[in-house]
């Protein structure tokens, strides 16, 4: 079984992706704008979205700017800005037109593409953005103009732009030659954004994450990083990602994020740490509050639910949960989740689940494509309309045969504990910190068993038997649905650790709930079987 898991690692490891490749018009008319803003000593602004590549994104362009400005002697200030959550997302007109009255030239990183107000001659703005977008502008730099879809992130995208145009072009034209940014800490942080986007991880992203993570481990330069005891993609989204998003989706007033990845001081970095920390853990039990009245609550008016569906809507939810909730209920019970709740006058919500973006489209659901991927968008509508959406939401639901997602596992019979012991402690070694394009998952039996109790219904749970077991997490909701099953369906992770995904009452069902991997080797094999078998 070791020797077919790195034969798929293998095949999975060839598989390179493509090149972030951008308009030349683009490049030539951003560098412009932004180069001849420096060399005139106008006034910067960098905007950023308000999640971790957003934040990150904009600290890097902003960071790089501000070495720029002071290297030139320039006196001019490069602002830094985190827009708002309860603007949405991207940038309002009105928002652009109070930014154009302050400053020279705005920048902004991954807000989106298509702001309704763009036209072809806006002068003072440049877009840094990853979405797909209908917009070709050439003061837009974006792989994905005209709605390509590179899987990556505008954290990597702004490294791009300034590892291989912006700083060799900053030295040539001012004479700069000593002028040497952290280009490294640039490229640790934009790793943590291609690990908290979801970004597709193909080969070319896999690389530079993990060039990212061996350089941390060699040298601490962003402080923040300091806090990774282990150099791994799921450390830095427990560490670093979610009490940063976390604090994002809570707070209006993001000063203390900047504190936090660029402190003053090291009493002030703790100070912000604690901050994030204390409003993660806020987070966590408003999310298993909300997540526990949704499984719990038949009752509510609000919510529609079948075995592959639900939607919830609550008013009174803070609109940042949406997403965390949604998210939390598809990972559980794999089911398509809509989770919504309402912001002023408008009802906002976001989406996960299997092609849940083009199922919005197949039924005529407005939505705005928060996400990168088919399994995750946002939407939001005006009020007024809610109850036309709720009848969309009803039809889909009542009429749509949801194709169900079919987990890639290396074999469709149960394994033992041993083995998948064995398995995990060798993907976590080839992995190194850092998952594959797609996730292998496995069968395999198993007891579980309750071994620690925590706060907000969370258990520590034994996997597997006496002499063979490993410990995992999950919530009391998660073992209710797991217990009684006779099959389990992990996923391999870079810690090595277990994790159940889902569970099944036979082997009839798991073969309807898995695809077996095919390398090229395994292909060849079985169209030899089917010759031989004629």
């Amino acid at each position: 079984m070791k020797d077919k898991l790195r034969e798929i690692l293998n095949f999975l490891k060839s598989k390179k992706g493509e090149n972030l490749t951008y308009k030349k018009s683009s490049l030539i008319e951003g560098a412009k704008k932004i180069l001849n803003a420096a060399n005139t000593d106008k006034k910067i602004v960098v905007v950023g979205d308000y999640d971790v590549d957003g934040i990150f994104s904009s600290f890097i362009a902003w960071h790089f700017l501000y070495a720029l400005y002071h290297k030139m002697g320039n006196s001019s200030n490069v602002e830094l800005i985190f827009s708002n959550r309860d603007s949405g997302f991207g940038i309002t007109y009105e928002e652009y037109q109070k930014l154009s009255n302050e400053y020279d030239l705005i920048i902004t990183t991954d807000m989106g593409s298509d702001l309704p107000f763009l036209s072809q001659d806006i002068e003072n703005l440049v877009v840094i953005d990853h979405h797909p977008t209908k917009n070709n502008y050439d003061y837009i730099i974006n792989p994905n103009i005209q709605r390509s879809n590179i899987s990556t992130s505008g954290g990597r995208v702004v490294y791009d732009i300034i590892e291989k145009l912006l700083l060799p072009n900053a030295k040539k034209i001012f004479n700069l030659p000593e002028f040497s940014p952290p280009l490294n800490a640039y490229a640790q942080l934009a790793a943590v954004t291609l690990i908290s986007d979801m970004a597709n991880l193909t080969q070319n992203n896999r690389e530079f994450i993990i060039n990212a993570l061996n350089d941390m481990k060699e040298r601490v330069i962003v402080p923040m990083f300091s806090l990774l005891e282990e150099f791994n993609s799921l450390e830095i989204s427990y560490k670093i990602v979610s009490p940063i998003n976390a604090y994002s989706r809570m707070e209006k007033n993001l000063d203390d994020i900047k504190q936090f990845i660029n402190p003053a001081s090291f009493k002030e970095f703790k100070e912000a740490h604690k901050k994030l920390q204390d409003n993660n853990k806020e987070k966590i039990k408003l999310v298993n509050y909300y997540y526990l009245d949704i499984i719990g609550n038949n009752n509510n008016k609000n919510k529609i639910e079948n075995e592959y569906f639900l939607f919830y809507f609550n008013p009174e939810m803070p609109t940042g949960l949406n997403g965390l909730i949604a998210n939390k209920i598809n990972s559980s019970f794999h089911k398509v989740s809509i989770i919504a709740s309402q912001r002023n006058d408008e009802i906002v919500g976001s989406a996960r689940g299997f092609n849940v973006k083009n199922l919005f489209y197949l039924f005529g659901i407005p939505t705005l494509e928060f996400g990168g991927h088919n399994d995750a968008c946002g939407f939001k509508l005006k009020k007024d309309f809610l109850n036309d959406f709720i009848k969309k939401i009803e039809e889909l639901a009542n009429t749509y045969h949801f194709e169900k997602q079919k987990f890639k596992a290396i074999i469709d019979k149960p394994l033992s504990m041993k083995e998948v012991l064995e398995l995990n402690k060798l993907y976590a070694q080839e992995s190194q910190g850092v998952d594959f394009q797609e996730k292998i998952t496995y069968p395999f039996s198993a007891e579980l068993e309750i071994v620690g109790k925590f706060k907000n219904d969370y258990l520590l749970v034994k996997v597997g038997d006496k002499e063979h077991n490993d410990n995992t997490l999950m919530s009391l909701a998660e073992y209710e649905y797991l217990k009684n099953k006779k099959i389990l369906l992990g996923t391999l992770r870079t810690d090595g650790k277990i994790h159940i995904i889902t569970g099944v009452n036979n082997e009839i069902e798991l073969k309807n709930s898995i695809s077996l991997f095919e390398t090229e080797k395994i292909k060849i094999e079985k169209e030899n079987s089917n010759l031989l078998n004629m």
